[in-house]
């Protein structure tokens, strides 16, 4: 298990402003407190239960977490320790987000232990927190359970700490080149033995639904030509695999073509309309699941990270390495079709080969995506840019930092806009901790004045980039119901803590909903902002509800969480967990009300999800569940919530691996990110289907996009009802491509051969030619007159299998699944 630690810094100087740092080795634990030196640094280790130092209503000496060396989230729990002439100890946190306090002001002591070099963290009788030697105290503090916000949930025996001098040093967040993480893989040398050419480096198109493992030879049929379809508008993604038993002799780079007539050969669009670059690995697992994540699990390696520069990279020997192609189709492009060429260079050879690329271009046209109807919402971290790139909170560094990341998150059709009124909301489900974009200041006299400019800055910003729907402010029930202001009579951050029932809590929250609302007015924002909340239960929400209410009428709410009949009426944007349904009548009324109703994934959502190890098209059908349920779009909690090192490892110590985030620092996007944008960009083609084909009167067409809609209705997917077969199938349908019959609940994949629907074999008198196609219409393969075919070297969803008997019958399949028209 896990062991908790904390940092403790002794200084007699408080210094808020450190340069990131991290620790890098551990001395022999302390015998007796007595042996802290003043300026010294020290780690707090859990020894006994995997227990949390927890928060009272006056006090946050340390929050739960699980720092780890050669990451700054260790310093983040580095405490400041004041040494005075009498041996007592004033305690401070490195950053002074979280300074003791308690009612009377008088300061924490450090008690004298001696023994066996164990300690607890207790609070004397007069008030202080002590650091004392036991081997047998049953709690952490001694104080009772009623003193501790949650403390009844979070107590256990052998709570106790070992003191272990520290060093530190200075971190690195690598934005540009940086080595990737290794795992524990062997390359098989029988299977890269088995290559035709060991000196050649293989070039083919590929799949962008399957994780190719680095070390694997991939398993795919080779292609130098594919064709893709798309809507002028449409950003693409397509995936082509580089791989070498004996690897590159230079530096491999790419280059994509600019675009040309398919038939007169005539440059129609720049280069500059693509962008190409290498797939990084990045460290996941097979965790996918809530609570503190399981590191017992195996890692290994996933190529989700997308460098989108086109740098150079050399090919290890027995390794494979992914590259993606992002294609934006120009609006004005005549219809037609276009060829890419993805060109791949090694430096000290020359070409090594080329892969052509048909384009296909509809003459419909996406909407632009600030114009989408999908609502997209996921939620920004905004203090993960700012530790990472080293920057001040909400400098002029941090804004320019922050720029092109909500650029990109524009370009997907982000409505949302994430702030945060007061500090932390989620208590420690993160590695940054969220201060609050508004100052919230109790005066000397009692009353209350609150200072806006961080939170107006980042909201137009959020214009700038794009986003500019709506604004959504947590958290009038945040999970901990600690709310932090600034005690002027005392000139320091103070804690209240209020439940909503509390006169208190109206008393806070009536003033600075006038306060706010009367803000919001005068900068034209009250219209689109709501106060969010994030899964709370149905009686906080109705008191929240009702107090906003009664103080400023009209102004919205919005909660992610679980469904409740009673909030149905009263939400403007309501967000339900993934399985839960609104009755037909309950959508029809939200949407005559112009109320946003949309469905979200978390943690608890083992498939489909956007973990890092999720499968690549789950992020796909993820918008495309929604529209079939006649939900307005999706919500994700996190998107730019990095872990410590989000380029090296998507692991945290809470949740699934890469549930934090989906975006990587230096503006990488990611597989997940991308196939997210492939569906919602689905989404849009299927809204317009419907108003084109209902306005013609086209009731085919409309019932071939429904029925392939109609797939996505259940949610359920398996390892035989693949996300990545529905997808396809779905663009095929939206393509106007030839499409497979739907699908049956019970159908088999797996078959070597090809089967009839009631399950007999092709017989020998009855031989069939079998032609292979890509969902473009490509013809892929032809065998003629065989009485099996082997589906191999075809990722699965992705090709369509026609058999033609010598008698004349007709055998359609869907690659792995028969299927019989």
């Amino acid at each position: 298990m896990k062991k908790l630690i904390c940092c403790l810094i002794v200084s007699s100087v408080v210094d808020v402003c450190m340069a990131q740092q991290t620790i890098v080795s551990l001395g022999e634990p302390l015998t007796a407190v007595g042996q802290i030196v003043d300026g010294g640094q020290y780690v707090l280790k859990n020894v006994g239960r995997n227990n949390y130092l927890y928060e009272s209503p006056y006090t946050t000496l340390f929050m739960s977490g699980m720092p780890t060396f050669g990451t700054d989230s260790s310093m983040d729990y580095v405490i400041t320790v004041g040494c005075d002439a009498d041996g007592k100890y004033t305690f401070q946190t490195r950053r002074g987000r979280y300074i003791p306090e308690v009612p009377d002001g008088r300061p924490y002591t450090v008690g004298k232990a001696e023994g066996a070099g164990h300690f607890v963290v207790e609070k004397a009788a007069n008030g202080h927190f002590t650091i004392v030697n036991s081997v047998n105290t049953a709690y952490g503090f001694d104080a009772t359970a009623s003193d501790f916000v949650g403390w009844n949930a979070k107590q256990g025996a052998n709570c106790f700490y070992a003191i272990y001098p520290a060093e530190t040093g200075a971190i690195n967040y690598p934005l540009e080149s940086y080595q990737e993480p290794d795992d524990s893989s062997e390359a098989d040398i029988e299977a890269w033995s088995a290559l035709e050419n060991q000196s050649k480096i293989y070039v083919s198109w590929a799949s962008k639904d399957v994780h190719y493992k680095k070390r694997e030879v991939p398993a795919l049929k080779m292609q130098s030509e594919h064709t893709v379809t798309a809507w002028r508008g449409e950003r693409l993604g397509i995936e082509a695999v580089i791989f070498s038993a004996k690897g590159s002799v230079g530096n491999l780079s790419l280059s994509l073509s600019s675009w040309r007539d398919s038939e007169t050969g005539e440059v129609v669009v720049p280069a500059e309309h693509g962008e190409v670059g290498f797939m990084r690995y990045v460290l996941t697992d097979d965790y996918r699941a809530c609570r503190d994540h399981d590191y017992s699990l195996e890692p290994w390696l996933v190529a989700d990270v997308i460098d989108g520069d086109g740098g150079a990279m050399a090919l290890e020997a027995r390794t494979t390495r992914p590259v993606w192609c992002t294609l934006e189709v120009p609006r004005d492009i005549p219809s037609g079709c276009y060829v890419v060429t993805l060109g791949i260079t090694d430096s000290a050879t020359g070409l090594v080969d080329s892969l052509k690329l048909n384009v296909n271009v509809d003459g419909r046209t996406l909407p632009l995506p600030s114009d989408q109807r999908f609502h997209l919402d996921l939620w920004q971290q905004p203090y993960s840019v700012s530790r990472y790139h080293g920057v001040e909170r909400w400098s002029e560094e941090h804004f320019a930092a922050l720029r092109p990341y909500m650029r990109s998150l524009a370009r997907a059709g982000q409505k949302v806009v994430s702030t945060f009124l007061f500090f932390e909301p989620w208590g420690d489900q993160s590695n940054d901790k969220f201060d609050p974009m508004v100052q919230v200041i109790k005066c000397a006299d009692g009353t209350w004045k609150y200072d806006y400019s961080v939170f107006d800055r980042y909201v137009k910003l959020m214009e700038e980039c794009g986003i500019d729907r709506q604004i959504n402010c947590f958290s009038m029930i945040p999970w901990d119901m600690n709310f932090r202001y600034m005690d002027e009579a005392t000139d320091s951050y103070r804690f209240l803590n209020a439940q909503t029932t509390s006169d208190e809590y109206r008393e806070l929250w009536r003033s600075f909903l006038t306060d706010f609302a009367a803000h919001l007015k005068k900068c034209g924002w009250f219209d689109k902002t709501c106060m969010s909340m994030d899964e709370r239960g149905l009686s906080s929400m109705l008191d929240a509800y009702n107090l906003v209410q009664e103080t400023v009428p009209g102004m919205k709410m919005a909660l992610a969480g679980s469904y409740h009949v009673e909030l149905v009426d009263k939400l403007y944007d309501y967000c339900v967990n993934y399985g839960a349904r609104f009755s037909e009548k309950e959508l029809s009324a939200r949407k005559a009300a112009g109320h946003i109703t949309t469905l979200y994934t978390s943690c608890s959502d083992v498939m489909p999800n956007i973990y890092s190890n999720s499968d690549p098209a789950d992020a796909a059908y993820l918008p495309l569940h929604a529209v079939a349920n006649d939900f307005d779009g999706y919500l994700h909690w996190s998107w730019l919530n990095w872990t410590e090192q989000p380029l090296l490892d998507t692991r945290f110590r809470l949740f699934g691996a890469g549930d934090t985030y989906a975006f990587y620092p230096g503006n990488r996007s990611s597989v997940r990110f991308e196939r997210l944008i492939e569906g919602i960009q689905l989404a849009e083609k299927i809204y317009m289907l419907r108003d084109e084909y209902a306005a013609a009167g086209n009731d085919n067409a409309l019932l071939k996009i429904e029925s392939a809609l109609r797939q996505f209705k259940s949610g359920n997917i398996s390892a035989t009802r693949t996300s990545a077969s529905l997808v396809s199938r779905l663009h095929a349908a939206v393509n106007d491509l030839y499409v497979p019959s739907s699908l049956p609940e019970d159908v088999v994949e797996g078959m070597d051969s090809l089967v009839r629907w009631n399950g007999s074999r092709m017989t020998a008198d009855e031989p069939v030619t079998v032609y292979v196609y890509d969902f473009s219409g490509s013809l892929i393969e032809q065998s003629a007159k065989v009485t099996s075919f082997e589906l191999v070297n075809y990722s699965p969803g992705n090709y369509v299998i026609k058999a033609v008997s010598s008698g004349g019958k007709c055998y359609t399949y869907k690659l792995r699944h028969a299927l019989l028209l």
